[in-house]
């Protein structure tokens, strides 16, 4: 009978609600009674248990764990944008947002999955009942790194619930997705910055271009066109090879031929300088990048070339003297007889006076 009476009211096995403080005392004494083996407690007792509300422990409600975390990029837009140009600071971040359903607080790790990028985030955080929790996933690249999208993968999962390990597994995972930024860059160099040449001479300037930028960029070559036209009043013929190249960071430098055929004659601004007559010239060479304009900056890069224009020798006394041997014309004949002439006269003169 003990055992019976044992089994029936363990707690494991059976449980009550009563209604008031009264008739769970009136219970505990009907309890007492049964255990002493008596027949009638025993009948009076199962009559008074057949009345009370007695329920299966099994239905008892067990309290579970359950999260969910969502995260999108702090400034407006569908990726974390991260500036990887020399001197900037190199970050992104997104806002992610732990939500606990439950009635019970919770302690929610956090676990970051980032291949390339470095990042920082909380270890875990709490949650109370039925509300939610933010914090800053910080994403760092490198400087200069090529553009790119990563992907990055927030996993939050339930390890506390009221302080007790929960009964069943509750994680969540959101993903962000973090571009580094296309940036524009390049240079531009002269093979020879300084060119010296005759009248009607055909020559060469080459122009080096490399891409400085992190991707795949377009580059656009132009003439000032004041210069230009400067140097094409003055007799001068310019074209380039190309006013267009698509370069990567990888490419091997590039070089640009500027074409250049030098007028027939100098100018009345050319100087002397002993046997020499100069005449000296000078051009801007302009290089955009087409991804910088794009972002507003155009990473404009120029070069101005020196042209030197002489003649030398026999040309310069012939400039000097008149001669132009263009048209066959020799003034220098009719100068010289002029001057006999002259000299003829004035020995005639001094000889009829006498």
């Amino acid at each position: 009978m003990r055992k019976i009476c044992l089994w029936f009211f363990n707690p494991v096995n059976r449980s009550y609600r009563p209604t008031n403080e009264g008739f769970t005392f009136l219970y505990s004494v009907i309890v007492r009674l049964m255990m002493r083996r008596s027949l009638t407690t025993v009948i009076i007792g199962i009559l008074f248990l057949s009345i009370t509300s007695i329920t299966p422990h099994s239905s008892a409600q067990v309290p579970t764990a359950s999260v969910t975390i969502e995260c999108e990029p702090s400034v407006n837009g569908s990726n974390v944008m991260i500036d990887v140009e020399p001197g900037s600071d190199n970050y992104g971040s997104a806002i992610c947002t732990v939500s606990n359903p439950t009635a019970y607080t919770e302690k929610v790790e956090i676990e970051v999955t980032s291949d390339v990028l470095s990042h920082s985030a909380p270890g875990s955080i709490y949650v109370s009942p039925n509300s939610e929790e933010e914090f800053t996933l910080g994403l760092s690249g490198q400087t200069a790194m090529r553009t790119d999208t990563f992907e990055i993968l927030v996993k939050a999962t339930v390890s506390e619930l009221s302080g007790l390990p929960p009964v069943n597994a509750a994680s969540s995972e959101a993903s962000v997705i973090a571009e580094a930024i296309h940036y524009g860059g390049c240079s531009l160099e002269l093979v020879e910055s300084v060119s010296v040449f005759a009248p009607s001479d055909e020559f060469f300037l080459d122009i080096k271009i490399n891409n400085l930028g992190n991707g795949l960029d377009t580059f656009d070559i132009s003439l000032d066109p004041a210069y230009q036209l400067s140097l094409e009043d003055s007799g001068f013929v310019l074209s380039l090879s190309t006013t267009r190249v698509q370069l990567s960071p990888e490419s091997p430098t590039t070089v640009v031929s500027l074409n250049v055929k030098a007028p027939s004659s100098l100018s009345d601004a050319s100087t002397s300088d002993g046997d020499l007559l100069r005449e000296t010239f000078t051009l801007i060479v302009n290089l955009e990048s087409a991804t910088g304009c794009a972002n507003s900056d155009c990473n404009h890069h120029s070069i101005e070339p020196l042209l030197i224009l002489e003649k030398e020798g026999s040309e310069v006394s012939g400039d000097i003297l008149g001669i132009d041997d263009g048209n066959g014309s020799v003034y220098l004949l009719s100068a010289s007889v002029c001057i006999i002439l002259i000299l003829l006269g004035y020995i005639f003169f001094q000889r009829s006076s006498r």
